[in-house]
């Protein structure tokens, strides 16, 4: 299930298996400014508390934190020379559904998702990779799971 940012609110455990803010999202949502991976850990926690199974809160250049009760971990994002950066989060979102829909583990979908949103970010436009990562999800979805994505509402 993906949903738009209004909707968090009403997030729950039963609805949610992550929730993938932005620092300024996360931010507007719990009321925790995030400047930081020690502030995304805050903001997570703030999400955990509204029902989230997962935080997914991505900090732009800084990488993606995944916070969960068992674990939080930062994943660093790939140094690439940026030309543009319209839809790195829409590629991001989309390299980690497919990478979870084909049963990775989180982290290592997580890191699938920074390298796709490191490669959109390396050439203007971006619909071929968005393209690409959705048939790719078509193709390899074998079970059912439910994003919450906070940019966008595919």
């Amino acid at each position: 299930m993906i949903r738009s940012a209004s909707d968090i609110g009403r997030v729950s455990g039963q609805l949610c298996d992550y929730v993938t803010p932005n620092e300024t999202e996360v931010a507007d949502i719990t009321g925790v400014p995030v400047n930081t991976v020690d502030e995304a850990r805050k903001a997570g926690d703030a999400l955990l508390k509204l029902g989230a199974k997962n935080a997914l809160i991505t900090l732009g250049a800084n990488g993606p934190l995944l916070h969960n009760r068992e674990q939080s971990v930062h994943v660093p994002t790939y140094k690439v020379k940026v030309v543009e950066t319209t839809g790195a989060g829409d590629a991001f979102n989309g390299a980690f559904a497919v990478a979870i829909g084909e049963g990775r583990p989180p982290v290592e979908a997580t890191r699938f998702a920074c390298a796709c949103a490191a490669l959109s970010v390396t050439k203007a436009g971006r619909r071929l990779l968005q393209c690409q990562c959705a048939a790719r999800l078509r193709r390899s979805c074998r079970r059912e799971f439910k994003i919450i994505n906070l940019s966008i509402v595919f």
